[in-house]
């Protein structure tokens, strides 16, 4: 039967697929490399013939291109009173810079400032990249595999965080080389329909390197201090002396030690004096 003279019969197309790297869906990928083998050959010359035969197998590296959806973090809530901005939710889960720098980091780099950061295989398998990276086609109801790519003990060998021009308005596209032991090819589970990802992939708000807006400085600040009075027993005297060291610090983009519930400080603070 050929699948020209059939409706029902669908090929695989290019786009109808995912990548996920330790089960978790990651949103930003644009293309990927399917995984490819390359066989050695041994040549032996017996008087004036050439014999060749097939030698060790070896699994090649894979390219991932992203995109980074995180160019505009906060939109504008608008009120009957002002206007402010706000964190759009989630948005560090879209950001691929961050995520590479973040796979960088786990293999055991340290930046130029650290004498310590030595890669290694079991950080990149099992920190970096979760265990497994996973190459998946989808069939038009969105979650059985057609086709599935396992790779096993994988590590990275290239990161590029791309090019800038003024002459290109384009997509910044970021690139991950991916090199393995060898790859496992797997269709669904004996027919059954399965969810190609467990997850999207995101970032812990709270691990996240975006920096921070003075207003969620200071929130983060005031949380700080209630937990920090209520364990510590602060006074009054000491509660305003820490607050007016937090506006400080957060005029200077960063925020005391002691991290602050507003509740707590909000119900004994004057709200026009800001102090206790």
């Amino acid at each position: 039967m050929a699948w020209w003279t059939n409706p029902n019969v669908q090929i695989k197309q290019k786009n109808k697929f995912i990548m996920s790297i330790g089960e978790f869906l990651i949103p930003t990928v644009v293309s990927v490399d399917k995984p490819a083998v390359q066989i050695e050959s041994k040549e032996y010359t017996m008087i004036n013939h050439v014999y060749r035969y097939p030698g060790i197998a070896k699994w090649q590296p894979i390219t991932v291109t992203f995109v980074d959806g995180s160019a505009n973090s906060n939109y504008v809530q608008n009120t009957n009173k002002e206007s402010f901005d706000i964190p759009i939710p989630d948005i560090d889960s879209l950001d691929a810079a961050q995520m590479l720098y973040r796979i960088l980091e786990g293999s055991g780099y340290s930046s130029g400032t650290s004498v310590s950061g030595v890669t290694s295989k079991t950080n990149m398998k099992n920190t970096s990249l979760l265990n497994s990276v996973r190459i998946e086609q989808i069939e038009p109801d969105g979650s059985t595999v057609s086709e599935g790519w396992k790779l096993h003990n994988p590590i990275f060998t290239d990161i590029k965080w791309g090019s800038l021009a003024y002459s290109d308005d384009g997509a910044v596209e970021y690139t991950l080389t991916i090199a393995y032991d060898w790859a496992e090819f797997y269709i669904g589970e004996q027919g059954a329909r399965i969810k190609a990802s467990k997850g999207k992939y995101s970032i812990p708000q709270n691990q996240s390197l975006r920096r921070k807006t003075p207003e969620e400085l200071r929130q983060e600040g005031l949380e700080q201090l209630a937990r920090a009075a209520a364990a510590q027993g602060q006074t009054r005297e000491g509660l305003n002396k820490e607050l007016e060291n937090l506006e400080t610090n957060v005029q200077m983009g960063s925020i005391p030690e002691n991290p602050f519930s507003p509740k707590v400080i909000d119900g004994i603070r004057d709200p026009q004096t800001r102090t206790i």
